[in-house]
């Protein structure tokens, strides 16, 4: 065997999901076996970042030609991969791993009780003790905290429109998981453009990120143009033939004002692992309070992970929830709404409409439904109600909004 079945059952959970590590602290040193530790360092140090198994056997071969047999690997294959229990095993390694250096240190303190040797007893007796998850702040820490807050004005959020600021408590801040659910159609992927546009304007050093799982890159640039411009945004399929010189000197300016925002577009098909890797990456990259992240939609995010859709959709919903909390940067989720919505009379959304599970609420700080005031969608100019229904830290209440169609702008209604 490479290792002890345990770790073992760690490394082939790492092989088959690489990306396991992002979530998960993983210590080389708790592993005995040599190749394994030697391994697990590689997926560390590479931030779990590999295409799949095949990936990762290339380059750690290319790496360390020699270390790994073609029967090292075929033992990984056989051992027992249950990703479901992967933080128990890894607990229970780091466990293992504390236990022999206790009985190690233990030995030696019995056989040469210096100072040193004593000391390095008590230590790792504390290691094993301690919790893996210590509090971030003292009551002491928290109370230094709210009376400089009760002295000095609070900074803004993120700011948007001036009526969704209100309703979230001067716009969106840090650790906040936001939920837009919509019918098909109604609006959602351009009501968050708006945010995103309206962002810009009003927030300086913004940077942003949009990951679509169903539009392209180029549409959504056209969409943001659209409504800068105020042109058709079916205009901009065929520009050169379809605008007049009047329309393309107004794209041309709005894209020069596109050209300034520091934006990324993402279009192609990601998992929720890939998707978190480049906000780690961006959000370190910003000033606190000047990122935000959008993903359209919740629905199409998958993992590398093997799972039911279910799962697989409360595994996405709570990943970001968490990376929101970590990073202290707030995430708008796009979501599609269950089917039975269409058998009411009214189509007015409810909490219990977000579609697959009940997690969904349950990790969002806020949950907003979008919907037409009038049945009948108009072709250029729709009332649209953004209605928040949950807020853990702001109210809840409508703000009404003039959707003009052929340009994809938003403006609240007065």
């Amino acid at each position: 065997m490479l290792g002890t079945e345990l770790e073992n059952n760690v490394a082939l959970s790492l092989v088959d999901s690489p990306s396991l590590v992002q979530t998960n602290r993983i210590d080389p040193n708790w592993f005995n076996s040599p190749k394994l530790s030697l391994l697990v360092k590689f997926v560390v140090d590479q931030h779990g970042d590999f295409a799949n198994f095949v990936d990762l056997r290339n380059k750690f071969t290319s790496y360390n030609p020699t270390l790994m047999t073609d029967d090292d690997w075929q033992t990984l294959a056989n051992s027992r991969s249950n990703q479901f229990k992967f933080e128990g095993y890894v607990k229970e390694l780091r466990g293992s791993y504390w236990r022999s250096q206790f009985t190690l240190a233990a030995q030696n303190a019995s056989l040469m009780p210096s100072k040193e040797n004593i000391n390095k007893v008590k230590d790792i007796l504390t290691k094993m003790q301690e919790p893996e998850d210590e509090p971030e702040a003292s009551m002491e820490d928290l109370s230094n905290d709210l009376e400089y807050r009760l002295t000095h004005k609070t900074e803004d959020g993120i700011l948007t429109y001036q009526s969704v600021d209100d309703l979230l408590n001067h716009g969106m801040h840090g650790g906040q998981q936001i939920v837009i659910g919509a019918r098909p159609s109604v609006g959602k992927t351009a009501f968050s453009l708006n945010l995103i546009r309206k962002m810009f304007q009003r927030n300086p050093n913004m940077k942003a990120d949009f990951f679509s799982l169903e539009m392209s890159a180029v549409s959504i640039h056209d969409r943001l143009a659209a409504a800068l411009a105020e042109v058709n945004s079916k205009k901009f399929i065929n520009p050169y033939s379809s605008m007049n010189d009047t329309d393309k000197a107004k794209a041309r300016g709005a894209n020069k004002v596109l050209n300034q925002y520091d934006l990324g577009i993402y279009n192609k098909k990601m998992s929720v692992e890939k998707i978190t890797k480049v906000i780690r990456q961006r959000a370190a990259e910003s000033q606190s309070g000047h990122y935000l992240a959008v993903v359209d939609y919740l629905q199409l995010v998958d993992t590398d992970r093997r799972m039911d859709k279910r799962a697989e959709i409360e595994y996405v919903s709570r990943t970001f929830k968490k990376l929101t909390t970590e990073l202290n940067i707030p995430i708008i989720l796009l979501s599609q709404l269950s089917r039975q919505i269409e058998n009411r009379d009214k189509k007015i959304p409810v909490m219990s409409d977000l579609r697959e599970t009940g997690a969904i609420e349950q990790d969002a700080n806020v949950v907003g439904f979008l919907y037409r005031e009038n049945e009948e969608p108009d072709p250029v100019l729709d009332p649209i109600v953004f209605n928040v229904q949950k807020n853990r830290e702001g109210s809840l209440g409508k703000v009404r909004f003039n959707f003009y169609k052929p340009t994809q702008k938003m403006e609240a209604a007065l």
